[in-house]
């Protein structure tokens, strides 16, 4: 069950940020300072609070937590998220353009 919740969560807070840096209109390449915030606010500090939030939450309920421990450990679950997020996804993103793979390039749709 715990698990599931997990998954759950990862998987939400991934959809929600790349939904969420879609409509920001973000671009990989990171050339704009746009670009940077985007991938700070939505992608680092809102979307990794819903798989805390889900993760956090199905431990209470299932009484692997108590509620006392709640703020905790969702803090300790965010930090974790939100770390690799900010480590990570720049570096990837770069790697992506230095080697130059076409299927990972973004052209940012029209509206």
């Amino acid at each position: 069950m715990l698990c599931l919740a997990s998954a759950v969560g990862s998987s939400l807070s991934a959809i929600a940020a790349v939904r969420g840096l879609r409509w920001w209109r973000f671009s990989p390449a990171l050339e704009r300072l746009r670009d940077v915030l985007g991938l700070i606010i939505l992608g680092a500090l809102l979307s990794p609070g819903i798989n805390a939030t889900i993760d956090v939450g199905a431990r209470v309920g299932s009484a692997t937590l108590s509620w006392r421990q709640f703020a905790l450990n969702w803090w300790i679950v965010w930090l974790g998220d939100c770390t690799g997020i900010l480590v990570f996804a720049p570096l990837l993103l770069q790697l992506a353009f230095v080697y130059g793979n076409p299927h990972l390039r973004y052209r940012p749709r029209r509206f």
